[in-house]
């Protein structure tokens, strides 16, 4: 009975254009939000939410890829202060005290996550997850559940924001996952002009998680530990694919 559904849920999801799957995984994770709003887990629960959107996906039929990087969102007024400075773009930027102060009273802001390697607390874990998905139209994105972390006044960041990348970018998401990739970057911009980018590339704690038996069963990588919320937001992705029900005439 659950296989019979699930491959009509597939059959559904397949015949709705990529607008309507990208809005429905954007109130799915609105509806995340709420979720672990009302368990008190923090805003920062990356690896949580993608790990359960991604069971939930692979559930639907749909392919998807867990892939770690790192996140910046820049305001506009930092993008156009980094235009004037020699670097490699947003993130990147080695600011003088005065510089960041100037800034901020001018509203800029920018938000970033960096990987393990530049933490100086060897403990933390570090680093950013998304998801790659490949809807039914054989088209590639990135889906970030967790991007409302990023949101200030100045960077007007959606809800479970996704985006188009290629069908290269998604292929080489395992690549990702284990060394340092040459064009592992992409970047989007907002339509306030502020810019959200993602460098992918290795964290050592998912490296040692998917080889450590023990650190796997305790760590938000296992979806087991997470079963009452993927059921959550199964039975809400349900709601959300019969809403549009969209068949083929």
């Amino acid at each position: 009975m659950a296989e019979a559904k699930n491959k009509n849920l597939k059959f559904k999801l397949n015949t709705l254009c990529d607008d309507d799957v990208v809005d429905m995984l954007s109130e799915l994770a609105v509806y995340f939000d709420k979720i672990r709003s009302e368990r008190n887990i923090l805003p920062t629960c990356c690896l949580l939410a993608s790990v359960s959107m991604s069971t939930l996906l692979s559930r639907s039929g749909l392919d998807s890829k867990i892939v770690t990087c790192e996140a910046c969102a820049s305001s506009k007024q930092v993008i156009d202060m980094s235009s004037t400075m020699s670097t490699d773009g947003p993130g990147q930027e080695k600011w003088t005290k005065e510089q960041i102060q100037a800034m901020k009273s001018m509203g800029a802001r920018q938000v970033r996550v960096i990987r393990q390697r530049f933490l100086r607390d060897s403990n933390a874990i570090g680093g950013h997850v998304v998801v790659f998905v490949k809807l039914g139209s054989g088209n590639c994105y990135l889906y970030d559940p967790t991007s409302r972390q990023f949101r200030r006044p100045s960077i007007n960041v959606d809800d479970g924001f996704m985006a188009s990348i290629t069908k290269k970018m998604y292929e080489k998401a395992e690549l990702f996952l284990k060394k340092e990739c040459k064009n592992n970057e992409v970047a989007f911009h907002m339509p306030d002009q502020s810019i959200l980018q993602y460098r992918f590339g290795p964290i050592d704690f998912m490296k040692q998680a998917r080889l450590n038996k023990e650190l796997f069963k305790k760590s938000d990588l296992n979806p087991e530990k997470h079963k009452e919320i993927i059921e959550l937001l199964w039975t809400k992705w349900l709601a959300l694919v019969l809403e549009r029900d969209v068949l083929p005439t």
